[in-house]
């Protein structure tokens, strides 16, 4: 059927008009080349590449329906492995057709509920936290949710690229003329046939029906349907005829046999009950509508309208269950010995060192910022015995840190010892593994000894100290109202608050500046370590200073100043002329030559330079005139 395509071309279309004209009843079928009609007559059909349910469903055969979501809204009589469980009441059970128990995994219950699991013995796989949600015939396994999604991802992935592969494979158009379709290979050799069922997505009930023996496997690919109805058909398997509306153990063959692969399938329809082993891991199933039976591998599966049956006659338990050892590592970060601020980010690296166990392959090095106190490289899993080396440095700060810090240059090995516990259940064989993590102060393999253990604590910490940032001091002379400073020059002392002097350029205790008329008139002092100083206004020789004739100024401001990190404190010391307070009593005498003095009797008159009268005194008895003391200063 794969060659000279031309040449079958004609004969297909020279018998088709042949068959047409001798009688009307046909055959629904054509190779990828063309259509076949014939009048009573089997078409020939050859087997492709081969391809079996077990190859297909990996560790997906062990359960009923795998899901990333099951929302279950009536009752299945199949186990199931999904993320997430919706619907978590009512009760579910095993054995009913298959004789045998089974394991459910559910990772995860967001809604709560209690399911109850019946029939056979079971053994459920889900986390700690939802072991309340469920009832189990049985035992509960707990295992961490990161592992069960691991184990339904990878059962879904493993699905998702056998059903990509088989949908690629050539196979023969079943054409939707006529109200009955027949695949009939029954005449044909053993092997796997495929069938493109494009132009049949939406074929009747019962319209579809299947003659085959039970050494043949058919694909029925629905390779770019986005959306299929699935139906009732019939199935004749070496002569004997089963509805696959069949829900019990009948069905088995006809569903480890008959395959419907949907690989771009987003949305699926069961019409009526129907059996098979169904292949759609993009696609959700909004609803049954009847009980249906078999294999289902979908994103999410809802069962509202029927029921699922599992009916798998061979189902076993799995029989090698992997529990990974992980390690997060445990390192923090302080600065100044607490909890970093949301702004203090500094980078840290990660990587693998030493020899690597067989069989597995070195951590790609990794680097990270700290969040807080928290270091967080991620999780390792470890799924191979064995001793694991890693160096932990910190590399310097971050882009966004300002301000300096000295780093922590301790560099520290983690040394990670993997063993393996292997226990039985049953059918199940679990191994376990478990880690023994510790600390060592250096760089290499070499120093994880006794004597460079860390001890006293579950971890590792990196400590940065803050390097103070320098400050600088402006120190303004400034001049008083009425006062004239020009061409004078001014002495300070500067001292921290523990009394150490700050000396200047030439090592001098006494920082000058001479007066200028015009411009700013400052001292600059940089690099200060933060903290209080004294500023204070002294002679030439550091002496404080005294408001009087050889310091004819009061001074104003200076004292206390606090410099901080990376800041200029400035700080203005103003000098205004000094004015001295004071007061002055002028007295007089008058003397009188030949004549007695009387007293009163004369009067004097004191003025300003103004020649304002200030006051008018007269004489005493004696002569004398004394005047109020006036009040003046003395500039």
């Amino acid at each position: 059927m794969k060659k000279n395509g031309y040449l079958r071309r004609f004969l297909a279309l020279f018998l088709a008009l042949v068959m047409i004209m001798a009688d009307s009843s046909v055959t629904t079928f054509a190779a990828t080349v063309g259509r076949v009609r014939k009048q009573k007559a089997v078409q020939k059909f050859e087997p492709g590449e081969s391809v079996s349910y077990t190859e297909i469903l990996g560790n997906a055969v062990y359960f009923g329906i795998v899901a990333n979501t099951v929302n279950k809204q009536a009752h299945m009589d199949s186990n199931f492995a999904t993320k997430v469980l919706n619907g978590a009441s009512g009760n579910v059970t095993t054995g009913a057709y298959t004789e045998n128990g089974a394991v459910y995994l559910v990772a995860s219950v967001p809604n709560g509920g209690v399911l109850e699991m019946d029939g056979k013995s079971n053994i459920l796989w889900c986390p700690e936290e939802n072991r309340n949600n469920f009832k189990v015939k049985g035992t509960i396994e707990t295992y961490p949710k990161e592992t069960l999604d691991a184990y339904v991802d990878s059962m879904i992935n493993h699905v998702s690229q056998k059903s990509t592969t088989i949908g690629n494979r050539n196979g023969y158009i079943v054409d939707n003329l006529a109200n009955s379709k027949t695949i009939d290979i029954e005449n044909c050799e053993a092997g796997t046939y495929y069938f493109d069922m494009s132009n049949y997505a939406q074929y009747g009930i019962d319209d579809l029906k299947i003659k085959k023996k039970s050494n043949q496997v058919v694909v029925l690919n629905y390779p770019t349907s986005n959306k299929v109805t699935l139906k009732r058909f019939e199935l004749v398997n070496d002569g004997v005829s089963v509805s696959s509306a069949t829900s019990n153990q009948t069905v088995d063959k006809l569903c480890r046999s008959i395959i419907f692969n949907m690989p771009q399938a987003t949305e699926i329809d069961f019409a009526s009950a129907t059996a098979g082993l169904f292949i759609a891991p993009k696609a959700t199933v909004t609803g049954l509508g009847g009980t249906s039976s078999g294999w289902i591998v979908v994103n999410s599966f809802t069962n509202n309208g029927g029921e699922w049956h599992c009916v798998y006659g061979e189902l076993p338990k799995p029989e090698n269950v992997e529990k990974p050892a992980q390690e997060s590592f445990s390192v923090s970060k302080t600065v100044d010995g607490s909890t970093p601020t949301v702004d203090q980010k500094f980078v840290f690296r990660l990587e693998q060192i030493g020899d690597v166990p067989n069989g597995t392959t070195p951590i790609s090095a990794k680097t990270v910022e700290n969040n807080g106190a928290k270091v967080d490289f991620g999780t390792i899993k470890y799924n191979k015995e064995g001793t694991y080396y890693y160096r932990i440095t910190e590399t310097g700060k971050a882009a966004t840190t300002s301000g300096e810090y000295t780093l922590d240059s301790q560099s520290y090995v983690v040394k990670i010892v993997v063993t393996a516990n292997v226990t039985s259940s049953g059918n199940i064989t679990t191994t376990e593994y478990n880690k023994v993590t510790t600390y060592y102060k250096g760089d290499t393999v070499n120093a994880c000894t006794e004597e460079n253990k860390v001890t006293g604590t579950t971890g590792i910490t990196f400590n940065n100290e803050t390097i103070e940032q320098k400050g600088n001091l402006k120190i303004v002379k400034a001049a008083g109202a009425g006062t004239n400073l020009v061409g004078k020059t001014f002495y300070f002392k500067i001292s921290d608050e523990n009394g150490n002097v700050v000396k200047n350029s030439n090592n001098s205790d006494v920082w000058s500046i001479t007066f200028s008329a015009n411009v700013e008139n400052a001292i600059n002092i940089e690099n200060l370590e933060p903290g209080k100083y004294r500023v204070s206004e002294t002679d030439a020789n550091g002496n404080g200073v005294t408001t009087g004739e050889a310091f004819p100024y009061v001074v104003t401001g200076g004292g206390l100043v606090t410099v901080e990190g990376n800041k200029t404190a400035n700080v203005v010391v103003t000098n205004t002329k000094y004015e001295a307070a004071g007061s002055l009593v002028l007295t007089a005498e008058k003397k009188l030559e030949g004549k007695q003095l009387e007293e009163g009797k004369y009067s004097f008159v004191l003025k300003d330079s103004k020649g304002t009268e200030l006051q008018t005194k007269q004489n005493g008895a004696d002569g004398s005139v004394s005047f109020d003391a006036i009040e003046y200063t003395l500039a």
